[in-house]
């Protein structure tokens, strides 16, 4: 299950990736919410910031969809920070192996905490960013009280 929020004011995006499986929907939502970030962050006059933390029992994504965010992720207009975030070392391995296949371009940090992360994009800032921490609670409470397969 995927959610996210955009902080347009602030050049901010979380996105959050729960659950024990994802559709092909949580990862289009997930492309396109990222081009309206890169959007909103292109016209900003200091880089946009964004954290993506995926719990541990979340899948990754199949090769096809990795394929495809990776060639999304290729034509970044606003050079922002971005953090991916999992306390899951499987999952971290695997975004850091194909970060050093493909560098991203932007810059980018893998960390084990959603903390971490948020550490990281304050020293890219030079701001504290507390924002972050209140949209990944937002988007933790979309996620529970989104209708499950067995409620629709």
């Amino acid at each position: 299950m995927f959610a996210y929020r955009l902080d347009r004011a602030f050049g901010l995006c979380v996105w959050y990736f729960a659950g024990a499986s994802n559709d092909d929907t949580d990862f289009e939502r997930y492309i396109e919410s990222f081009k309206q970030a890169d959007g909103v962050a292109a016209g900003l006059p200091f880089h946009g910031c964004g954290l993506l933390y995926v719990e541990p029992d979340n899948p990754m994504p199949n090769a096809k969809w990795r394929k495809r965010m990776a060639e999304e992720s290729r034509v970044i207009k606003s050079k922002p920070s971005l953090v991916f975030a999992s306390p899951a070392p499987v999952i971290r391995g695997i975004v850091t192996a194909v970060n050093w296949l493909r560098p991203p371009p932007f810059e980018f940090r893998v960390t084990s905490s959603f903390a971490e992360g948020v550490a990281w994009l304050e020293g890219r800032r030079g701001a504290r960013l507390p924002r972050l921490q209140e949209m990944l609670a937002e988007c933790k409470a979309e996620l529970r009280s989104a209708p499950t397969a067995a409620t629709k």
